[in-house]
């Protein structure tokens, strides 16, 4: 049996690409809220 989408089973992150003071590539983490996810699943 396969669940529905639905913000309470997935989750997503973004990771955003920055450069660091000494240089170096690193990376940003964030994970998008219950509402930014409820957004999103009704768009599916």
């Amino acid at each position: 049996m396969e669940e529905k989408l639905t913000s309470s089973n997935v989750e997503i992150v973004t990771i955003k690409p920055i450069v660091d003071e000494s240089g170096r590539k690193t990376g940003k983490f964030e994970r998008l809220t219950k509402e930014q996810l409820d957004v999103l699943v009704a768009d599916l």
